[in-house]
């Protein structure tokens, strides 16, 4: 049986420049914001960059969670480099009618 995680802090980034010293704040895990901090415009450069912020954060040895988009293309498309960048958690759902 695997042991659920257990996060006492969470620290949003959503810019990926940031990313890279996110890891050494102290937070047990990083959500990567793919939703409201991101402009519609930039939300294509943003998926592409996901992996490697993936990359960069869990090399630290910190959990990344990535909060994906509600509309479900967008979400899909999140949905999609999110599982590809390493997996998914989800943040935003309250329950199962959400998701």
């Amino acid at each position: 049986m695997t042991a659920k995680p257990f996060w006492r802090s969470l620290l949003f980034v959503s810019n990926p420049k940031h990313a890279a010293k996110a890891g050494e704040r102290g937070a047990d895990g990083i959500i990567l914001d793919l939703e409201d901090a991101i402009a519609l415009a930039d939300k294509p450069r943003a998926r592409a960059e996901l992996a490697a912020t993936v990359g960069v954060i869990t090399a630290q040895g910190v959990d990344v969670l990535v909060r994906i988009n509600a509309p479900w293309l967008m979400a899909i498309e999140d949905l999609n480099v999110a599982v590809m960048a390493g997996g998914v958690r989800s943040t935003s759902s309250a329950s199962v009618s959400k998701v």
